[in-house]
């Protein structure tokens, strides 16, 4: 079983283009975006972060983000690299 990460480098596994679906037949690049939380704010989010360059404006998409997954994601897990199973959202 492939795990998201809680760092930086999970951060495109987190767009919605990410997620196995049964139009991309359950197959996506990467770890994909196994909690299947999908939400176009987000992925807006996080498409400017990976396409912004100065560092100052990066970090303050990423502390959006943050915010985001922070306010929409109802659990977290109790261990740093792991959601709640219990999460009904999936984030």
């Amino acid at each position: 079983m492939t795990q998201n990460t809680n760092d930086l480098s999970g951060l495109p596994n987190r767009h919605s283009s990410r997620t196995a679906l049964p139009q991309n037949n359950f197959r996506v690049p990467g770890a994909g975006n196994v909690g299947r939380y999908t939400n176009v704010e987000l992925d807006a989010l996080l498409d400017s972060f990976f396409v912004t360059i100065p560092k100052q404006e990066r970090l303050e998409v990423l502390g959006r983000i943050l915010h985001h997954l922070a306010t929409s994601c109802r659990s977290w897990g109790s261990t740093p690299t792991r959601f709640h199973k219990q999460s009904p959202i999936g984030c």
